[in-house]
């Protein structure tokens, strides 16, 4: 994921109204990391932010795309073999969970970054008048609450 312009993109985001969230989850052997994974906001007029790690392992990554699978079916051999052994990122709609539930069809109000020493955009806060999504990177991890 890319943090050139992060800054502006994060900016953009203010105005748009959040029509689903999805989180990224790791999957090994039927197991889900739910502690840590990117999260996806699609907006009403078809747009997308896609949070994650940069490249450094410490800077947020944001795309404006929606997550796309390089694993889905039909799967070759050799990657159904890596799945197995590997595990692998999975896409899962948290738009009806309880603590997303509310933020969907809900404005995005205001966009604070979180800033570290030397200007690296670490993170972000999303404000909408039913609560915060809050995304950090840490030690290549993204880590995301909602208030």
């Amino acid at each position: 994921m890319t943090t050139e312009g992060v800054s502006e993109r994060l900016a953009a985001l203010t105005g748009k109204t959040i029509v689903s969230i999805r989180r990224l989850h790791y999957v090994y052997k039927g197991r889900i990391d739910f502690e840590s994974g990117g999260i996806e906001l699609v907006f009403s007029n078809g747009s997308a932010a896609l949070f994650g790690v940069g490249p450094d392992g410490e800077a947020l990554g944001l795309r404006e795309a929606v997550w796309r699978d390089p694993f889905e079916e039909p799967l070759s051999t050799e990657n159904r073999e890596f799945i197995e052994k590997s595990g692998k990122w999975t896409a899962f709609d948290v738009s009806k969970e309880p603590q997303y539930a509310p933020l969907v069809g809900r404005a995005v109000l205001e966009v604070q970054r979180v800033v570290m020493p030397g200007g690296k955009i670490t993170g972000a806060a999303i404000s909408t008048s039913a609560g915060t999504v809050r995304v950090i990177i840490g030690a290549d991890e993204v880590l995301v609450t909602v208030s």
